[in-house]
């Protein structure tokens, strides 16, 4: 919790700055700070359980939503950059506070990440904390699907509400950021796909079929295999079954509630599973392996179609 905790000390500090740079009644200003820093400790229990922390002996640890959705911290730290931080623009540009030292460890940025004003620096500077933040808290789900699913909403969370906020896209249209999280998005999908199909789909591979087909005698327009055929098709679709149900149980209850993030999830995963399950399909649906063929065949690409279309329910 260290990252996310230095995060909010440097939003605080900086709020403090700009609250007595503008002159505001400190003390004012200083008792809605601790109620604020108390709420956020607490994340709202009754309105948001399933985010927040709790404290614990031996150190913080962070309740993650069980359904892989948009982190409260996320959506609080954006709630600060748009309220608590844009509208002081001119007070942080102004020469005199570049001395201050709490913003001067917001400007520490690599010199390839520098944006076109200092507050560009401040708000890369914490979404950049955020994003480590989010990145580490991933792994404490255990399902590593579900740890791609959380960082993708809250990736695309992030670069949204950049591109919605006219006033941050400008201070980070320098800076690479739009070409950074459509890189991270990348990289979060294509973990998403290997963690959730990889294990279902290698037993799928047609690359053996045709030592199983030849040990399969024709019979009218039948085909009956030997034993050993028989065993190999029954295991391929056993595996295959029971990987692609236990994934899709999971991931009916995870939640990405952007619509567009959502289709563009459900497309990938129609394009990394549908054409191998049907090539698989349709070269094994002719041969009798079994008495009881549909104790086995348990998807036909059409229903496996529907089912990744409805996965990840609206």
């Amino acid at each position: 919790g260290t990252d996310n905790a230095a995060a909010y000390t440097k939003m605080m500090g900086l709020q403090k700055t700009i609250s007595k740079a503008c002159g505001r009644s400190f003390h004012e200003y200083e008792t809605r700070i601790l109620k604020q820093k108390e709420k956020i400790k607490s994340h709202g229990a009754a309105s948001a359980p399933s985010y927040g922390y709790s404290k614990k002996r031996g150190g913080q640890k962070k309740r993650l939503p069980s359904d892989g959705t948009v982190w409260q911290g996320t959506v609080k730290c954006f709630s600060f950059l748009v309220n608590g931080l844009l509208p002081y623009r001119e007070v942080l540009e102004h020469p005199c506070l570049r001395r201050c030292s709490e913003l001067k460890e917001f400007l520490r940025v690599p010199k390839k990440r520098k944006s076109v004003s200092i507050v560009g620096s401040v708000i890369l500077t914490i979404i950049d904390t955020l994003k480590s933040t989010l990145v580490e808290i991933s792994k404490r789900y255990r399902n590593p699907s579900l740890s791609q699913i959380f960082l993708l909403n809250n990736y695309h969370f992030i670069s949204k509400r950049i591109r919605e906020v006219g006033e941050l896209q400008s201070d980070l249209k320098e800076a690479g950021f739009e070409k950074e999280y459509s890189n991270l998005m990348k990289d979060a999908q294509e973990l998403y796909l290997k963690y959730s199909w990889d294990k279902a789909l290698e037993h799928i591979s047609v690359d053996d079929s045709k030592k199983i087909l030849d040990r399969c005698t024709e019979q009218g327009n039948k085909r009956i295999p030997d034993w050993w055929a028989k065993s190999m098709i029954k295991s391929k679709f056993r595996e295959f079954n029971d990987k692609f149900a236990k994934q899709y149980e999971d991931q009916n209850i995870w939640s990405v509630p952007d619509a567009d993030l959502r289709s563009q999830i459900r497309n990938l995963n129609l394009k990394k599973i549908w054409d191998d399950y049907k090539k698989f399909y349709d070269t094994y649906r002719g041969v009798e392996f079994s008495r009881n063929m549909g104790k086995h065949i348990k998807y036909t690409p059409r229903n496996l179609r529907a089912m990744l279309e409805s996965l990840l329910p609206d």
